[in-house]
């Protein structure tokens, strides 16, 4: 079997294609180590895959690849080795008991969901006067300073180049988000152009009041207009929330690292 077989034989659910496969899963720093229908992925300190054929499970081959990765990250100096990463960011769905086993430390449960935009029309929303939506064209340090008041680690992804759909109330920059309308992600297939929308946050005075699921809303109607088939939501635990707009989960799994003594 292939790589991207394996790979496929276990997350049937994704219908990613096999050339966005290659492309996400390696790139010039991954070590791979490789066993009878199976192989493990990793760059430096992260566990990028870890892929067992189902036929060959129960066996010790993945204990067996997952002990290679994690002496290769000891060898370049790593302190620990956290899944993340690739096309899957955490333990998936069901193989949380065996990382645990192997000694590592679960952290929050994440899941990657999907909105289809075929047929989609952004809601109707009672909003407060006042309030519009536009792409940032400002002075960067603004919206850096906002998305630092909602979590400090986006802060590193609002950057000049990107692309960010805000919601601006009284003129005041209100809630923000990272938008492309070209990915390449786990939902990649030959007949889709996948859009995306993340790093959604509204500065604390501001919530409560329907502006940033109505300015996600407004993103995927623009991503729809520019040629996108579906919207890959990634990395949230907000699936409920999302879903108030028909974005649907299709992966679930749970952050986790290994301090590597």
């Amino acid at each position: 079997m292939t790589e991207y077989e394996i790979f496929k034989s276990c997350f049937p659910q994704l219908r990613i294609n096999e050339n966005a496969f290659l492309k996400l899963a390696f790139s010039e720093d991954t070590k791979c180590f490789h066993n009878t229908e199976a192989f493990a992925c990793c760059d430096g300190d992260r566990l990028t895959l870890l892929c067992v054929a189902p036929k060959q499970r129960g066996q010790g081959i993945g204990s067996e690849l997952l002990k290679k990765c994690e002496d290769y990250a000891k060898s370049l100096g790593k302190e620990k080795l956290s899944i993340s990463g690739g096309i899957i960011a955490g333990a998936a769905e069901g193989s949380s008991e065996f990382f645990a086993k192997r000694g590592y430390t679960l952290g929050g449960s994440f899941c990657e969901m999907e909105l289809p935009l075929d047929g989609f029309t952004a809601p109707n929303a009672e909003l407060p006067q006042n309030v519009d939506f536009r792409f940032f064209d400002g002075d960067i340090k603004v919206i850096r300073s906002a998305v630092e008041e909602v979590d400090n680690e986006w802060v590193q992804y609002f950057n000049a180049d990107g692309r960010f759909f805000c919601c601006y109330a009284d003129g005041e920059l209100a809630s923000f988000c990272i938008i492309d309308e070209d990915v390449r992600c786990a939902l990649s297939d030959e007949n889709s152009q996948i859009g995306s929308i993340g790093c959604v946050g509204t500065v604390p005075k501001f919530r409560r009041m329907g502006l940033g699921l109505h300015m996600v809303a407004l993103g995927a109607q623009w991503l729809k207009t520019h040629g996108c088939n579906k919207v890959f939501i990634h990395y949230t635990h907000l699936d409920k929330w999302y879903g108030k707009l028909g974005a649907k989960v299709f992966l679930r799994f749970t952050a986790a690292e290994k301090e590597l003594l």
